[in-house]
């Protein structure tokens, strides 16, 4: 099997989904609703299924050992176990948020889910181009997918066309297009310097005599505070608040989750390779020392005063990235054990997907019905659904870092690594936001189990069944990974 034939797969499914959705009548797009959901969802996890099946033949010594048909397109993609394991995390995601966006109230002009199978296959083509990013072996190949899923975005946000999808969608744009300037700017020194596109080459040349680094340096900068954008760290946090409120739940999950992930997969790439020239090794440690220390302030001071739970995830999902961005920070300590910061890095990941998206399945069901986004709509969650508070609950927990869940584990190994490092203005900061997260994090819960409600907050709120089954999995998830995290370890890469 040819390694790009994954993507070729998504791409042909959005196309179907394209197709049968232009020749539905109205009165049948619930119909064709549930039918595009089933064929995205299917799509998906057949490209989850293959991965994962790669991997356990790669990992097991009973097993034949795997291989790729070579081709001169398949030839220009990276296809490691780092690049499998972030295709199986997007294909995740957007599977998730397949599942979410079908039950989620969409009426435009009286129809229900009118376009529903548009949202699925701009989708696809979003989760097939950060396949594709994963891939990227060369700058060119990077501008081009990062641009697919950023495009995809612009349109995501703001799909529905209410007022809010607008603002939002404007507002990411405007920034959109300024971090896209930047970047391409940063990537145009990077080739000027070196003469090469190639991601690998462009970082091995800096060893040589010679070689004007200041130039090589500045582009490398420029093209970190770019993807800064997607991570969604200091320079470029200003726009999350205002987009995630502004956009439909569905995206605003995909955004919090893969996108976040995306950027931080080639902040971590980049910096692999840089840290290989020792000239860059100091300046790369004060650069993310300064960005980690103001994402955590902004992110969870930020966080302290919202009282919309989508504003608060968005404070919340960059203080997060300052987290996420620890273990990156670590790689500019040439001599530490690398394995120990690719299992801290690669455990966040999982536990912020897991959690996040499990509180956003919960906020959706509450969203749907009592048609809000604040934190009043969780009032009184604890006494009409008792199972769906649980689930919140857990979820909440294990991104504040309670004991007995994945997200204290992951916390764990990011401060072990902060003092294995001596790194102790960062470990302040850190251990300030995680005791500020109880507080933001437990206002929900208060509203839950201890505020008075009204009497619509008194009805019981009905929770689709796909909904049902994938808190319980992901609750269960975060607690059994919380016990036994040893487990989890055999399948990072």
């Amino acid at each position: 099997m040819p390694a790009h034939y994954l993507e070729i797969i998504l791409v042909v499914a959005s196309l179907l989904i394209i197709f049968i959705d232009a020749f539905a009548s109205k009165s049948s797009k619930i119909k064709v609703s549930n039918l595009t959901t089933a064929i995205a969802g299917l799509a998906l996890a057949y490209v989850i299924a293959t991965l994962c099946t790669y991997t356990a033949q790669l990992k097991s010594q009973d097993l034949p050992e795997p291989t790729l048909l070579s081709n001169p397109l398949s030839d220009q993609f990276l296809f490691d176990q780092f690049t499998i394991f972030f295709k199986v995390f997007f294909a995740v995601c957007s599977l998730l948020v397949v599942l979410l966006a079908n039950h989620v109230k969409t009426t435009v002009e009286g129809v229900d889910k009118p376009y529903q199978g548009a949202f699925d296959a701009i989708l696809l083509l979003v989760c097939a181009g950060m396949m594709w990013l994963a891939s990227a072996k060369d700058i060119i190949h990077l501008f081009v997918a990062l641009e697919l899923v950023a495009i995809g975005f612009y349109v995501l946000i703001s799909f529905w066309r209410s007022q809010g999808e607008l603002e939002a969608g404007i507002k990411y744009l405007i920034l959109g297009g300024v971090s896209t300037a930047i970047l391409v700017y940063g990537l145009s020194w990077l080739y000027g310097t070196s003469g090469h596109i190639d991601i690998n080459y462009i970082f091995s040349i800096t060893n040589t005599g010679a070689f004007p680094i200041e130039g090589w340096l500045l582009g490398f900068i420029l093209v970190l505070i770019a993807i800064s954008f997607k991570v969604g760290s200091f320079p470029f946090q200003l726009w999350i608040p205002d987009v995630y409120q502004g956009a439909n739940t569905p995206t605003t999950a995909l955004l919090s989750v893969a996108s976040k992930a995306a950027g931080l997969m080639i902040f971590y790439r980049l910096v692999t390779e840089a840290v290989r020239t020792d000239s860059l090794q100091y300046p790369l440690l004060i650069v993310l020392t300064v960005v980690i220390i103001a994402t955590l302030l902004i992110g969870n001071l930020g966080a302290l005063a919202q009282q919309n739970i989508k504003r608060l995830f968005a404070y919340s999902s960059i203080a997060q990235a300052g987290f996420l961005l620890i273990p990156i920070l670590g790689l500019t300590d040439v001599y530490y054990n690398k394995d120990a910061i690719s299992a801290a890095f690669f455990l966040y990941l999982i536990a912020y997907l897991i959690a996040t998206m499990s509180a956003f399945f919960c906020l959706a069901a509450v969203e749907k019905q009592r048609e809000s986004s604040h934190q009043n709509a969780f009032s009184g969650l604890g006494r009409t659904n008792p199972g769906l508070a649980l689930a919140m609950t857990i979820a909440l927990s294990s991104l504040a870092g309670l004991p007995l869940t994945i997200g204290f584990q992951a916390k764990i190994n990011v401060f072990a690594l902060l003092i294995e490092q001596q790194e102790w203005l960062i470990f302040v900061m850190a251990l300030l936001g995680a005791v500020a997260s109880f507080y933001y994090y437990f206002k929900v819960l208060r509203a839950i189990y201890w505020n008075n409600e009204t009497t619509e907050q008194q009805e019981k709120i009905t929770v689709p069944l796909p909904y049902s089954i994938v808190l319980v999995i992901s609750s269960i998830l975060i607690l059994y990974l919380g016990i036994f995290i040893r487990e989890l370890l055999p399948l990072l890469p």
